[in-house]
């Protein structure tokens, strides 16, 4: 799965979502295209990491 981006300059790329973790660690990226709509990075809640979200269920996520 692709995930479109939109960098701080305006254009749009297809990212992994490896890549995109990275994108938002470094502050490359103004937002990203969720099923729902544009998360604006600096608006938007953002999910933390796996470790201590709250989540208590079993993990669904494919991990690679």
């Amino acid at each position: 799965m692709m995930i479109k981006v939109m960098y701080k300059d305006g254009s749009t790329h297809l990212v992994s979502p490896r890549f995109l973790d990275r994108l938002l660690s470094s502050d490359e990226i103004f937002a990203f295209r969720r099923s729902s709509g544009w998360v604006v990075v600096s608006r938007d809640r953002l999910r933390e990491n796996d470790e201590g979200n709250g989540y208590t269920g079993q993990e669904r996520r494919l991990k690679h």
